[in-house]
C-alpha cells in the first residue's frame, strides 16, 4: 500500500464523519417547528460551516472534490443533498475497499503467459535486453512484428512490455496496424500498460524531485524518466509536451547544482534538438564536447545530427574530424564521420 492509499482510507472516514453530522443537523433543523427565519440562520450556519471545512481541505491539499459537492449539495437542497452526500461518500468507501486496481485489470485482459525462470535469463544472456544494445538482438522486433507468426509477434510484444525501451516504440506501432485482430488488440493492451507504468512512475519521481531540490540524484532520475517518455513518441502530443518541459526544468534544475554535469548537458542537448530549437541544443551539447574529452558517441550522435539540420556543413566537417580521432566503438557513426572527414580533406 502506498501513502496516497494509506491516507485515503482515514480521510474518507472524516468525510463520511462530517456528512452524516451535517445530515442530522439539517434534518432536525428542518424537523423543528420554528419560523421559516429560525431554519433559514440554521441553513447558512451549516454551509458556513462546510465553507470552512473546505477552505481546511484546500490549505491541507486533500482531495477537495469531495468537500465541495458536500458545500454545493447542502447550500442547494438541505438535508435532501446532505442525505446524498452520505450515502455517496459510504458507497465511494466501500467500492475503494473492494474494486481493483488498474493495472490488475490490464494484466487480466493481456496477461503474459507463464514465463519460466530460465527464459528471463535467457533473455539477458543471449540478448542482453536488460543493457540493451542493437547488436545484441539478432532479428530486430520491427522485423519480427513486420513478417513474424502470431505466436512470435505475442512473444516480442510479451517482451516489449517486459523490457520496454524508447527504441521498441517503433515496434509496437506496427503491431497496431498488423492484420490480424488479436495482436492489434494486445498491443494496445500493452500500449495502455506502458502508459500507465510511465505515469505510475512519473508521479512518485516528481514527488521525490519537489521532497529533495537539492538532491542531484532526485532530479536527474525524473528529467531521464520524462525523456525517455518524451522518446518513446507513445504519447498524444499535447502530453509529450507537457513530459518535455518536466524533463527540461529537472535537467535545468540539475545544471543549478551541478552547472558542468554532462548528463543534463548531454539531456537538454538532447531534447532541444528534437523538438526543433536547434541553437539552443548546439550550444548544450558543444559545452559537452569542449568540457569533457571522453564524451558519449551519443553527444557526437546528436551533435551532428543537429549541425546537419542547421546545414552548418563545415562544423560538421570539424567534429566528424574530432570524432574520427578518437577512434570510438560505433561502426555507424563512424562510416558517417569518415565521409564527413574525407570530404573535408577533399576541400
Amino acid at each position: 500500500m502506498n501513502d496516497s492509499e494509506s491516507t485515503e482510507q482515514p480521510r474518507m472516514f472524516l468525510y463520511f464523519t462530517v456528512s452524516l453530522l451535517v445530515f442530522a443537523i439539517e434534518t432536525v433543523l428542518f424537523l423543528l417547528p420554528v419560523s421559516f427565519l429560525y431554519l433559514f440562520v440554521g441553513h447558512i450556519i451549516v454551509v458556513g460551516g462546510l465553507s470552512g471545512f473546505l477552505a481546511l481541505a484546500l490549505l491541507r491539499n486533500w482531495d477537495r472534490r469531495i468537500p465541495y459537492l458536500m458545500t454545493l449539495f447542502v447550500a442547494t437542497m438541505g438535508p435532501f443533498g446532505a442525505g446524498i452526500c452520505v450515502v455517496s461518500i459510504a458507497m465511494r468507501g466501500v467500492f475503494g475497499i473492494t474494486a481493483a486496481p488498474l493495472s490488475q485489470l490490464l494484466e487480466e485482459l493481456a496477461p503474459e503467459g507463464e514465463t519460466f525462470d530460465r527464459e528471463i535469463l535467457y533473455d539477458r544472456i543471449i540478448y542482453g535486453l536488460e543493457n540493451y544494445h542493437p547488436g545484441n538482438v539478432p532479428v530486430s522486433f520491427h522485423d519480427v512484428m513486420a513478417f513474424g507468426s502470431i505466436r512470435q509477434k505475442r512473444r516480442v510484444l510479451e517482451k516489449i512490455l517486459r523490457y520496454f525501451r524508447p527504441e521498441f516504440a517503433s515496434a509496437l506501432f506496427v503491431a497496431l496496424d498488423d492484420s490480424t485482430n488479436a495482436i492489434r488488440v494486445q498491443a494496445a493492451t500493452v500500449m495502455s500498460t506502458l502508459d500507465y507504468q510511465f505515469y505510475d512512475r512519473f508521479t512518485l519521481l516528481e514527488m521525490a524531485a519537489r521532497k529533495h531540490p537539492d538532491s542531484i540524484q532526485a532530479q536527474m532520475d525524473l528529467a531521464e524518466h520524462c525523456g525517455n517518455y518524451v522518446f518513446s513518441q507513445i504519447l498524444d502530443k499535447d502530453r509529450m509536451d507537457d513530459m518535455q518541459a518536466h524533463a527540461i526544468q529537472a535537467y535545468e534544475n540539475c545544471l543549478k547544482l551541478d552547472p558542468l554535469n554532462q548528463l543534463a548537458l548531454l539531456g537538454l542537448g538532447r531534447l532541444h534538438v528534437y523538438k526543433g530549437d536547434l541553437q539552443t541544443g548546439y550550444a548544450y551539447l558543444s559545452k559537452v564536447i569542449e568540457e569533457y574529452e571522453d564524451c558519449s558517441v551519443e553527444t557526437y550522435r546528436w551533435l551532428m545530427r543537429a549541425l546537419y539540420k542547421m546545414k552548418d556543413y563545415q562544423e560538421l566537417r570539424k567534429v566528424s574530424q574530432r570524432y574520427r580521432e578518437r577512434n570510438l566503438p560505433d561502426d555507424t557513426l563512424l562510416g558517417v564521420a569518415s565521409l564527413w572527414g574525407e570530404y573535408a580533406n577533399a576541400c
